[in-house]
């Protein structure tokens, strides 16, 4: 009987590609929490975050930071519990079999966070409502957490052009008509009217959440859309350059499914997928060398700004 070395390590390789091993730790999820778990994933994993909230845990008392800080202490030794988290956000016990949103969540934890921790997350956009009958424009600064963005059939989203465009389809001024007029102090009655967003402050880390959740208006309910999309790498957005560094999935529907999250690590350069308390690095890697990924799960895109080239600070366009 031959032996073929070649085949053996081929074999032996495979099997090594299959343990789930990994450098971090996870969250124990007691029930139905994985929605809150896997925006936590997220946080631990963001460069800067969990130094600014240890900063201010020692000095913000009456915001989450010293839960939070105790929760990423935790991960750097063990699996974490997460029920002073869940607590202080107003989750009983009654509450924990219940889904819940994903991006709901990850707003309130933001908004109960410290100010300066949490501002790496917050964009500003300036919009501007303009009455078609005396043209008086309403201006308002509008800062948010994350930016929604319409996917589904007949949208143009479908790859990293075309991801750009869904950005242009954010700012393209859109005319209020028909049931959607707005009423105009000044005319004393229902206009017509264009409303037009700007930036006013581009966020440190940029938040896309994926719509896909829609009203069915004949079934009276709310519909997943599982269509896959192109999801790139990196975004160049007006003068700056955004890389992805984590998605949150979604599966399954809206009453039954999960989360998990998918976390490029700064510390090892490899990306890691988090369930709960199970975290493995993945193999294949996805995202390589500029790659576009293809998914049908993801709900929530991070993307971190890059740092300037010295050549452009030279330029004196910091």
């Amino acid at each position: 009987m031959s032996y073929n070395r070649n085949t053996s390590r081929n074999r032996i390789a495979a099997r090594l590609d299959n343990i789930p091993y990994s450098d971090y730790h996870g969250i124990n999820n007691p029930a139905s929490l994985c929605y809150l778990t896997s925006v936590l994933h997220v946080l631990s994993m963001t460069p800067r975050f969990p130094e600014a909230v240890k900063r201010g845990s020692a000095t913000h008392s009456l915001y989450l930071d010293p839960n939070l800080d105790k929760l990423f202490s935790d991960l750097e030794k063990c699996t974490a519990d997460i029920d002073d988290i869940a607590m202080a956000l107003g989750i009983t016990e009654a509450d924990i079999y219940e889904q819940r949103d994903a991006a709901e969540y990850f707003q309130k934890i933001l908004c109960g966070t410290s100010p300066e921790a949490a501002k790496m997350f917050q964009g500003t956009l300036k919009r501007c409502i303009k009455c078609h009958g005396c043209w008086t424009k309403n201006k308002t600064d509008d800062p948010f957490w994350s930016l929604p963005i319409s996917v589904g059939p007949g949208l143009r989203l479908y790859s990293a052009n075309n991801l750009e465009m869904a950005f242009e389809d954010v700012f393209t001024p859109t005319t209020l008509t028909g049931e959607n007029t707005i009423y105009c102090d000044r005319c004393q009655a229902r206009e017509d009217a264009t409303i037009a967003c700007g930036w006013q402050h581009r966020p440190q880390i940029l938040t896309l959440q994926l719509k896909r959740f829609q009203l069915d208006y004949l079934r009276n309910r709310y519909e997943k859309i599982t269509c896959c999309i192109d999801v790139p790498q990196k975004l160049h957005i007006k003068g700056c350059d955004y890389e992805l560094y984590a998605l949150i999935n979604h599966y399954g529907s809206l009453t039954g499914g999960h989360y998990t999250a998918t976390i490029k690590s700064y510390e090892t350069g490899g990306w890691y997928d988090f369930d709960d308390a199970r975290v493995r690095l993945l193999r294949p890697q996805p995202c390589q060398q500029g790659e576009t990924a293809k998914s049908s799960s993801a709900y929530l895109l991070m993307y971190r700004r890059a740092a300037r080239p010295p050549s452009w600070c030279r330029q004196g366009r910091c």
